[in-house]
């Protein structure tokens, strides 16, 4: 039998200094986990997390709702951050773009592979993020900023920070 829970939890680790943060069309909030993060905010509210098969009965209760910023060093050698508000909390998982999330902040997620015909990328205003393949998914490449990088670079948000409810 599959728990999905830990299906859910399974890290990827990439090297010590970068993680990856995968695009998931399925998933309907996104998840901040692991060393890649420098969490900004918690709301104070819980959500009890359910893997992809309900009946399993493998549920996280009680996880919290937060903002964290993440790094992410472009093509051209600049340094940008991301932030992601009204995410799970989770270190001991695997960071998720919630790709509907992030359409509903006016954030472009072109996440078709560009194998199959696609463009690869997370779209904000003037810059495209390159995904890379992960196996099966895509993912984006980030790590934790400095405290010079949190204070000069530029920070665009991938999803709202007003209350989010996928419901």
């Amino acid at each position: 039998k599959v728990d999905a829970l830990k299906l859910f939890a399974r890290k990827s680790i990439v090297d010590d200094e970068t993680d990856e943060m995968h695009i998931d069309g399925g998933a309907d909030t996104c998840n901040i986990g692991g060393k890649a993060w420098i969490i900004d905010s918690l709301t104070g509210r819980t959500v009890n997390v359910v893997g992809y098969d309900e009946k399993s009965g493998s549920v996280k209760e009680k996880v919290p709702i937060g903002a964290g910023v993440t790094a992410i060093d472009l093509p051209n050698g600049d340094t940008i951050l991301l932030r992601v508000n009204e995410a799970t909390i989770m270190d001991d998982a695997n960071s998720l773009l919630s790709v509907f999330q992030a359409r509903e902040a006016h954030c472009i997620v072109n996440d078709r592979a560009r194998q199959h015909g696609g463009g690869s990328y997370v779209g904000l205003e003037d810059t495209a993020l390159p995904l890379v393949v992960r196996g099966a998914s895509l993912a984006l490449k980030i790590r934790c900023p400095s405290q010079k990088e949190l204070k000069e670079c530029i920070t665009y948000d991938l999803t709202g920070d007003v209350p989010w409810h996928p419901d």
